[in-house]
This record gives structure tokens, sequence and C-alpha cells, in this order.
């Protein structure tokens, strides 16, 4: 599925583009293939709590989606929040599972209310 987002990209999957463009820093993604220059077809949404670059380089060893959008958050919570709006308003995405909760945090979703551990 493909919808307007305020996430850069979509770029191509590689360690090159990651390394350049994104910095080690919280951050939400999202992985799929690029319809063109302005769209990606979505299939799974993520975030990482520390370091989103290393998160996607993950991703790069896994080899499963082509290209992803990505955006720096200012806070383990605003990537929490993004994580789960990007979940809630994409459909047919690979993820098994809602996100999940920050670890040691008391924070919930914001549109269903889950909160993990």
């Amino acid at each position: 599925m493909t919808v307007q987002t305020d996430l850069t990209g979509p770029f191509e999957l590689t360690a090159n583009t990651v390394n350049m463009l994104v910095a080690p820093s919280i951050g939400v993604y999202v992985l799929g293939t690029a319809v063109n220059e302005t769209t990606l077809n979505c299939n799974y949404v993520g975030r990482y709590d520390v370091d989103v670059n290393r998160r996607l380089h993950e991703w790069i060893r896994v080899g499963k989606y082509p290209a992803f959008i990505y955006k720096h958050c200012d806070s383990v919570a605003q990537a929490y929040a993004e994580e789960c709006r990007l979940y809630h308003k994409l459909t047919g995405l690979d993820n098994e599972i809602h996100p999940a909760s920050p670890d040691f945090s008391r924070l919930t979703c914001s549109i269903c209310g889950h909160r993990s551990r």
C-alpha cells in the first residue's frame, strides 16, 4: 500500500545509501519497493530506539526489501508514536504483531491502547 507520509525517500536499501543518508539516531522506517522517485509500496514498518542506521543494515543482510523511507525522531516516545501511526495507517503489512512498547516504558499506542510487557 502507498500513502502520503512525512518520511524521507524512497531510497535503495544498500549499505552505501544508508551510510550516506541515515544518521545513527532514534528513528522510524518503512521497507518496501519503490514505485517511482516519490512513492514506496509499503510492506514493513519499524523503528529503532538507538540507531536506525544500524537497524537498516540488519535489513540489508536479510535482503527481503529493496527500498526504504525513514524519519529521525527526537525521542523514543516520538518514534513509538510514529511507528504506531504508520502501522495503523498502512494495510497489508508484513508485520505480524503490533509494534512493541519501548523497553522500560509505560507508553501505550495512542490509536488502540496497545501496550506490551
